[in-house]
């Protein structure tokens, strides 16, 4: 073939390799085509072999001689040739090997074994296909390096590796895919560095390679990639700077390159350069510097993930439509600015351990779609604000370890979703609000080392699905209500450093899936008997300590 096609002019010749990259052929006779459908059988067959269990409902059952091989289930044929262009047998439970006979079906177009628990290796042979658009093996258990020679089905558009065992480097070779739109090969066990050819990739859309060991720096060559819209490399080794050529990649909408070693800054102008960015991710890296002012500018913004880094400055306003805003665990300082509230699409906020102080604006209190809002090692002051009530869809308050004074708004009551409230280390004063421990939806509840006086109330025992509660370390009197009985779910039970006073109600016997109990340094007089059963109690600490 290729002394026939050196011999034919230019255009000839690439005219041929479309028809090739199409599935089209030239005219053959019918004993040719008898001959191919014949290899297509056995090579079916093959793989059939290789098969070791198959879903119960039989997924390979009318593989047999009673069908033409065309018929059988996941098999596709071209109208015209007969020949097996799709193989699809995706989430169909099947362990085994891929066959190398594979390789023999040469009209082979795509390749759809997903979600089954295929391990060995990828046959080589699978580089013989060059009419093979589309590979899509992920979620296997498939071992191995990824062929170097699978390059050589130059057609090849996407390629699905991901959440496999693969191991060894990217292939150098794969730089060779002018037409590959798709290359994903996150969660397997690859090292190395990303090769510089993947800078030829003209044609690429989607890089994924997050949860690997893949190291080194990212080479400058990938600001090539002038159709590149998803770039997730996340969770892996890398070091150095982000090379400023991908900053100009205006096509870019996700962005991830968190959990790594990188550092350096992001250029002031970052989200004017990437207008079509949807997703930032750059946490748990080595980044400095402030948090670019120019993100505002990227009006498709939904989700900000810079957590655990060390930006500073204070933070800007950003797009008004962002979901998620993640900044937590950085140097951050000033206060949250009041324009914050043209984000009315939030539903997270992780603003944690960074140095932010003043006061929660009131424009939190306009976020109707809120769900979490996480301000939690901060230095943030005055009062913990009532108008936190009107987010009626928050699940999770994290407020611990700042400077707040006051009340627990008892208005906290018309959060009917709420499932977390933490308020631990804070100086908060008066009383434990009924209309807070009424919430049924209430899984942890913590305010320990606070000011706080009186009783518990006795509606604690409305919050039936409570897990843990720790009120330890106040200042706490009366006696510790029974109601508590009716929380069977309870695991963590922490009242220590109190002035509870009376006996420990002998209802709590019902609490049989508690794991920790602290009743010390508070006037308790009496310790119930069934605290002796060693099937009670994982850990007491009892009145007497």
């Amino acid at each position: 073939m290729g002394f026939a096609m050196a011999s034919l002019p230019f255009h000839l010749s690439l005219c041929f390799l479309v028809l090739l990259c199409l599935g089209s052929g030239f005219p053959r006779t019918a004993g040719a085509v008898l001959s191919g459908n014949e290899t297509d059988r056995l090579a079916l067959l093959a793989f059939k072999d290789e098969i070791t269990s198959i879903n119960p409902f039989g997924a390979l059952s009318s593989w047999n001689q009673s069908f033409h091989f065309c018929q059988w289930s996941g098999v596709t044929c071209g109208r015209l040739h007969q020949r097996v262009i799709v193989l699809d047998l995706d989430d169909q439970h099947l362990s085994g090997s891929i066959s190398p006979h594979i390789g023999n079906l040469s009209f082979l177009r795509e390749i759809w074994l997903d979600n089954n628990s295929l391990s060995h290796q990828i046959p080589l042979e699978l580089g013989r296909l060059q009419r093979l658009q589309i590979l899509s093996l992920s979620n296997n258990s498939i071992g191995g390096k990824i062929p170097a020679n699978i390059s050589a089905s130059s057609c090849l558009t996407r390629v699905h590796l991901s959440l496999n065992r693969l191991e060894g480097q990217i292939p150098e070779e794969l730089g060779s895919l002018s037409n590959l739109k798709v290359l994903n090969v996150e969660k397997n066990n690859l090292t190395g560095v990303v090769p510089r050819t993947l800078g030829n990739l003209s044609s690429l859309q989607t890089f994924k390679a997050l949860q690997n060991s893949i190291s080194g720096n990212l080479p400058d060559v990938l600001g090539r990639l002038t159709n590149l819209r998803g770039f997730g490399i996340a969770n892996n080794r890398l070091v150095g700077t982000i090379p400023s050529s991908i900053f100009n990649l205006s096509s870019i909408r996700a962005f991830d390159v968190g959990r790594n070693r990188i550092q350096g800054s992001f250029p002031s102008e970052l989200g004017i350069n990437l207008p079509n960015l949807e997703f930032l991710g750059a946490s748990s890296n080595l980044f400095t510097g402030s948090v670019p002012f120019s993100l505002s500018n990227a009006s498709k913004l939904q989700i900000v993930s810079m957590g655990n880094n060390k930006f500073t400055d204070s933070i800007r306003n950003f797009s008004t439509n962002l979901r998620i805003l993640a900044l937590d665990n950085n140097k951050i300082t000033g206060n949250i600015p009041s324009g914050i509230g043209s984000l009315i699409n939030l539903v997270g906020i992780y603003l944690w351990n960074n140095e932010f102080t003043g006061e929660i604006p009131p424009d939190l209190g306009t976020f109707c779609q809120l769900q979490e809002l996480s301000l939690s090692g901060n230095k943030f002051s005055g009062k913990i604000p009532m108008f936190l009530g009107n987010l009626s869809l928050l699940a999770k308050l994290y407020l611990e370890e700042n400077y707040f004074d006051g009340n627990i708004p008892s208005n906290l009551r018309n959060c009917k979703l709420l499932e977390v409230l933490s308020v631990d280390r804070n100086n908060l004063t008066g009383t434990t609000p009924r209309e807070v421990v009424s919430l049924s939806s209430m899984l942890n509840l913590t305010a320990s080392e606070n000011h706080l006086t009186g009783s518990l109330p006795i509606e604690v025992g409305s919050m039936k699905n409570l897990e843990v509660l720790d009120v330890s370390n106040n200042m706490l009197s009366g006696e510790i209500p029974s109601t508590l009985s009716s929380c069977v779910k309870l695991r963590l039970l922490l009242v220590e450093a109190n002035n509870f006073q009376g006996t420990v109600p002998s209802s709590f016997s019902n609490l049989r899936g508690l794991e920790e109990l602290d009743l010390s340094r508070n006037s308790l007089w009496k310790t119930p008997r069934f605290f002796g059963r060693r099937q009670f109690f994982a850990e007491i600490k009892s009145i007497n300590e």
